[in-house]
């Protein structure tokens, strides 16, 4: 594989991430009327540098879900001001937001699959996630599964 395709697909998994800070905190994530997963972070943090890659691909997952937005925020260069609002007592830690209700903190591990399951859970939205081809004509041929 090339380094632009490798640079490439970096670039557009990370598209779909919004970073946000303290200024631009209340319209893109309290105003928005939508469900926000917010990632308040650290770039010393090792934990955090070690589940930023799924925060990534969660929203890419949820990129095409209007109701839906996952962000992050650097909760020690410009966004101090959330994280002591919020009482983030660490880094990472995951808060789910819609509008002016108080968040939702997410406990469980650290996995795409439990935390897209608290997202659904949190939202009410129920994520559909596409069969390939070859999982479908395996279905068929296996009815029992």
């Amino acid at each position: 594989m090339h380094l632009s395709h490798i640079l490439l697909f970096v670039f557009a998994a990370a598209a779909s991430l919004v970073r946000v800070n303290d200024k631009n905190f209340k319209d893109v994530v309290l105003d928005s009327g939508r469900f926000t997963l917010v990632d308040f972070y650290a770039d010393w943090c090792r934990h955090c540098m070690k589940l930023m890659p799924t925060i990534e691909e969660l929203a890419e997952l949820y990129e095409n879900v209007p109701e839906i937005q996952i962000v992050k925020i650097n909760g020690d260069e410009d966004g101090r001001k959330m994280t002591r609002k919020y009482k983030v007592p660490g880094f990472p830690t995951l808060l789910m937001f819609h509008g002016d209700d108080e968040p939702v903190e997410f406990d469980g591990m650290r996995d795409l699959d439990a935390i897209s399951n608290f997202v659904q859970q949190v939202s009410g939205y129920v994520y559909k996630r596409k069969r390939s081809k070859l999982m479908k004509n395996f279905l068929v041929d296996h009815p029992r599964f």
